[in-house]
């Protein structure tokens, strides 16, 4: 028997099978057989939760797999024991011991659970699972986009968790797309994992937005354009009242599956121009945003170069991007190559060197070259908020193509909701020297920055003043004989 055969003979009479039922199961069915990891990308409210955890671990144990160890975490204790008593209700198996939150088959002389439900504040330590399911780990956009609570969910339930798996164990994850950095996002950014991922948003109307991914082969399916994915539950009309109700941003990431603001987004990149030729730089300048320390998985230290050109209406260009992980002193000497590179690139010589006086950027005050102090006030996201109209003006241009232009793309586009905000951090503090604005840049600190760099114009006036005081000075006095 399938999946969803097995569905279909057990689910309420209330329901029918639609097409994303079936395609959850046959995913989900390709992930116990193939012993392969899953991630199912599916709005809430549409069945993916009660296949994954309830049916799926019924249906595998009916099939004879009595050795099999299925362990779920929730974000909360109650949502893992529904599952967990749901799905004992359909295994016709003998059980004992037979709790709320776990149960064993009697069948299996094993040390652990045969299916162990916990919420994100349990414990999984001591026990091992041939199949885990992460289901919803964080229940709300202001969990997501805490990095404290994002490190200690990922580092003390999703990280513990893959640790107690068997070696033939697979993961299935759900979860609504709160942040690029949830626990999709997590599982997603190694390399060494794979995944089966089916991704159906609740809207699809480009005909692009929902498919099916074998990372194992390299396999994909797109699937036709729709304007319900369950129309008959969640039909063009109920999910426009759902739409008008909610934020873009929960929109986005409950119905469509996508970690974004959608319209409440800071920076609108479609609208920036793009630019194939340079022409006359008549100003250029460079904006750091230094990283503490070197980590395999910390902050990045960013360097990015804007540039004025008279040109097309003055627009502001991002000429060059550069990040890595550097050690402070590291951050020094590649700060002073960066400098020099871009001189000799452009042929102008950056007029500031925009750093922030925090964290590595206090070691960076003192270099050679025209540092300019930061003391930014409040957030990132209310220093962007001060900005990011210039780019939502379309006044900031981007090239055409450069190496680094799809990762400032992607990091630009969904700030706040990035794994990093170093690239954009120092693109706001570029475009706040252009825009001098005093809550950056307070007096007292730019002293130094006056003395490297003489106003011109205030020369010329002084040289105007000279002669005529001279000129004055000869008709009144000059024909006395001095």
């Amino acid at each position: 028997m399938t999946l969803l055969q097995f569905y279909e003979k057990h689910r309420p009479r209330t329901y029918e099978t639609s097409f994303h039922h079936h395609q959850i199961c046959h995913v989900v069915e390709r992930c116990y057989r193939e012993r392969k990891h899953g991630i199912v990308e599916v709005p809430p409210r549409h069945g993916k939760s009660e296949i994954i955890n309830v049916y799926a671990p019924a249906w595998w144990l009916q099939e004879g797999h009595h050795d099999s160890h299925f362990g779920l975490v929730c974000n909360g204790q109650d949502l893992a024991n529904k599952f967990c008593r749901a799905s004992r209700n359909l295994c016709k198996l003998p059980v004992s011991p037979d709790h709320t939150s776990e149960w064993k088959l009697t069948s299996d002389k094993s040390l652990d659970w045969t299916y162990r439900g916990t919420g994100i504040n349990g414990s999984l330590a001591g026990f091992g699972y041939s199949e885990m399911s992460f289901d919803d780990l964080f229940k709300s956009g202001l969990e997501a986009k805490s990095e404290v609570k994002r490190n200690s969910i990922i580092d003390g339930v999703v990280s513990a968790a893959m640790n107690r798996l068997t070696p033939d164990g697979i993961v299935l994850a759900t979860q609504a797309r709160l942040h690029p950095s949830d626990t999709i996002g997590w599982l997603l950014s190694s390399e060494e994992r794979q995944f089966l991922r089916l991704h159906l948003p609740a809207v699809n109307e480009s005909g692009r937005d929902a498919w099916f991914e074998d990372q194992y082969s390299g396999e994909k399916i797109v699937f036709d354009a729709y304007d319900a994915l369950w129309p008959s539950r969640y039909g063009p009309k109920q999910l426009k009242a759902i739409y008008d109700r909610i934020t873009s941003y929960y929109w986005m990431a409950q119905f469509q599956q996508v970690p974004s603001l959608g319209d409440l987004s800071y920076f609108d990149v479609s609208v920036m121009p793009r630019y194939s030729m340079l022409g006359t730089i008549e100003r250029l300048w460079i904006a750091v945003d230094a990283a503490q320390g070197e980590t395999e998985h910390g902050a990045y230290t960013a360097f990015v170069t804007l540039a004025q050109c008279p040109d097309g209406g003055n627009h502001l260009k991002v000429l060059n991007v550069k990040r890595g992980r550097w050690r402070p002193d590291i951050i020094s000497a590649n700060l002073i190559d960066y400098y020099t590179a871009m001189q000799r690139r452009y042929g102008v010589y950056p007029e500031a060197v925009c750093v922030e006086r925090a964290a590595a950027g206090f070691g960076l005050l003192n270099l050679p070259m025209p540092i300019v102090p930061m003391i930014p006030k409040g957030s990132k996201e209310e220093r962007a908020g001060a900005t990011c109209w210039l780019v939502n003006r379309g006044l900031v241009q981007l090239p055409v193509e450069a190496p680094w232009l799809k990762e400032f793309e992607d990091e630009l586009s969904n700030f706040p909701l990035t794994t990093y905000k170093d690239q954009v951090d120092a693109f706001v503090h570029g475009l706040s020297w252009e825009l001098r604005k005093a809550v950056d840049f307070e007096p007292h600190m730019m002293e130094q920055y006056a003395l490297q760099h003489p106003n011109p114009h205030q020369e010329q006036l002084a040289e105007y003043n000279d002669v005529m005081g001279e000129v004055m000075w000869q008709d009144e006095f000059g024909h006395l004989d001095f």
